[in-house]
């Protein structure tokens, strides 16, 4: 700063929150004369430590820190929801209170918080930051014998494809203290790699070598399904099977058919009304990985760097290709609901897909996730996203141009597959079944 020679008082407006030493020299001209030099001065406001939060209940956040300071005329709070930025000087209080409640008005999520001392306009170092989760929860976490790839739930009861160990059932009529069995018998030979329910049949693929086809089963569940409060059998029957044309990786069943995304060897149909069997298969040049049917539209997730591949399948015995949507990442998951489709697209996250016109989807968004995403599943509010890097995550796309994440679940496992319904998701990892509470 510059005073005039008839000043000898400077303010520093701007001061550091920092240890200061001031210096002072008067001139003429060009000419300088020696230094007079300040001792230091301590500028300094004690910053908040210790921050704790604690849940009084799931609708509240409550925050708790120390601080040793004299000078403060308060602290500032900021916080942070899920993905997005941080609020800064979301709350603020007197420097006699340290402690703060948040009313949460979200049903879920995960929350961050971290708190500075002001003073006279000048901010301290801020605390240690902290987060903490309204619900998303794990309840409850079943093992299973296998490798769980896929997870699929009806009725109270979890179906989960266990590659080498067949088909496990789990009962989630009381999600916190879930009951398990595992079926390998009369069938279900080698790997089992997707599952679907639809009334009273479970259908299951599995595979083998890989030169040799896959299959398709029919299993009947009618002794249990309608009624979760009855013990699981010791036997279930296969009532069908027939061969597929490749790899078979998921199914969806529509109307009297189950389209299989059937790896490099497309889409494959079969005709489940009498003995199942292949009624027609089409290559969509790539990686069948995952699929959904919605008004007789097939929306396939396309593996590596294929996207989005949309065919027509009203005639179950000619499908054909409407249109295809390219996209880097490897696409493995899709969920579509309304005009668009979701795919959980590996390294790349999440993408959202106008299908509005399905001759011609364009991507709306995407959301970089920072791991894996392998799954997904959706409804009009929220996007349920598995992570193999991170968990489970909770996504906001009440506004599909800007999606961001809500909360996180942290997994030490690698999850692969998701089904929601109700207040919980149902997620397969490589352990088994976690029970996640999301929602009331």
């Amino acid at each position: 700063g510059i005073v005039d020679t008839n000043m000898t008082v400077w303010y520093d407006q701007d001061a550091e929150n920092n240890i200061l030493k001031y210096r002072v020299y008067a001139y003429l001209g060009e000419a300088k004369s020696d230094y007079a030099e300040s001792e230091e001065f301590y500028n300094i406001i004690s910053a908040p430590t210790n921050l704790v939060l604690s849940k009084p209940d799931e609708t509240k956040i409550r925050l708790i820190w120390e601080c040793f300071g004299e000078i403060e005329d308060g602290f500032s709070i900021d916080k942070k929801i899920g993905g997005l930025d941080w609020e800064l000087n979301y709350a603020e209080v007197d420097s006699s209170i340290t402690t703060y409640i948040d009313d949460i008005e979200y049903p879920c999520g995960t929350f961050s918080y971290r708190v500075r001392s002001y003073q006279n306009g000048l901010y301290s170092n801020y605390s240690n930051e902290e987060q903490i989760n309204i619900r998303l929860d794990i309840i409850s976490s079943t093992n299973t014998p296998g490798e769980a790839t896929e997870v699929f739930f009806y009725n109270w009861y979890a179906f989960l494809s266990d590659k080498y160990s067949g088909l496990s059932i789990v009962n989630c009529v009381n999600p916190s203290n879930p009951v398990i069995n595992t079926y390998n018998q009369g069938g279900l030979p080698d790997r089992t790699s997707s599952v679907f329910i639809r009334d009273e049949v479970c259908y299951v693929s599995s595979h083998g070598a890989i030169n040799d086809p896959g299959m398709f089963y029919l299993i009947d569940v009618s002794p249990f399904i309608n009624d979760p409060t009855q013990p699981l059998p010791d036997v279930i029957y296969i009532i069908g099977s027939c061969e597929t044309n490749g790899i078979p990786k998921d199914i969806f069943v529509y109307g009297d058919y189950s389209f299989i995304a059937d790896g490099d060897g497309g889409l494959s149909t079969i005709i489940c009304s009498g003995p199942p069997h292949s009624i027609s298969n089409i290559s969509i040049n790539g990686d069948a990985r995952n699929i959904y049917i919605k008004n007789s539209y097939a929306f396939i997730a396309n593996g590596l760097n294929g996207g989005l591949v949309i065919l027509d399948v009203f005639d179950p015995f000619n499908p054909s290709i409407v249109s295809t949507l390219p996209l880097g990442g490897l696409a493995q998951g899709i969920f579509v609901n309304g005009n668009y489709a979701y795919l959980a697209n590996g390294e790349n996250g999440l993408e959202i897909i106008d299908i509005s016109d399905v001759n011609s989807p364009f991507l709306v968004s995407n959301l970089n996730v920072e791991g894996f995403a392998s799954s997904i599943f959706a409804d009009d509010i929220y996007i349920y996203l598995t992570d193999k890097e991170n968990g489970f995550h909770v996504i906001d796309i009440s506004d599909h141009s800007a999606p961001y994440i809500l909360g996180t679940v942290a997994l030490t496992t690698q999850p692969v597959s998701v089904h929601f319904s109700g207040s919980y998701a149902f997620v397969a990892d490589n352990e088994g079944l976690k029970i996640i509470q999301v929602l009331p």
